[in-house]
């Protein structure tokens, strides 16, 4: 009788463990499928990332590049401003040379009394000469 109900108990636990092995099974199965989800949602998520790493560093470069052009575009302007205000610079200096040898020459025509024919005959080629000057 021992015998029997020894190995009926022994039978019972056997049976309980069998079914406690399948739910763990079911377990082990639910927590490798959310792994796997989770692993997953991990790749799409770095996929993305990457992608806006890719864009963001497209943007970057494109701008830099604009950064580079602009800074050339104003050693440009600069560089033609500065030719630009040297000339204005010299062609004054060269007006005021021939206002002054105008004035001049008027003076020395007014002190040896010239004709007026002859003193605006000078006028006039000096008025030319400043005009083309100031063209």
């Amino acid at each position: 009788i021992l015998l029997d109900v020894f190995t009926e108990g022994t039978g019972d636990d056997w049976d309980d463990e069998s079914v406690s092995d399948d739910s763990g099974e079911e377990d082990d199965e639910e927590e490798d499928m959310l792994e796997s989800q989770h692993v997953e949602e991990m790749k799409r998520s770095h996929w993305r990332v990457s992608r806006r790493l890719d864009t963001l560093s497209i943007d970057i470069d494109g701008k830099e590049k604009l950064a580079q052009e602009l800074q050339r575009s104003r050693e440009q302007f600069n560089e033609l401003k500065r030719r630009y205000e040297e000339k204005i610079q010299k062609l004054q200096e060269e007006l005021k040379r021939v206002e002054d040898g105008r004035d001049t020459i008027m003076q020395e025509l007014k002190q040896k009394k010239a004709t007026a024919e002859e003193i605006q005959k000078r006028k006039a080629e000096f008025e030319e000469r400043m005009q083309a000057i100031k063209q």
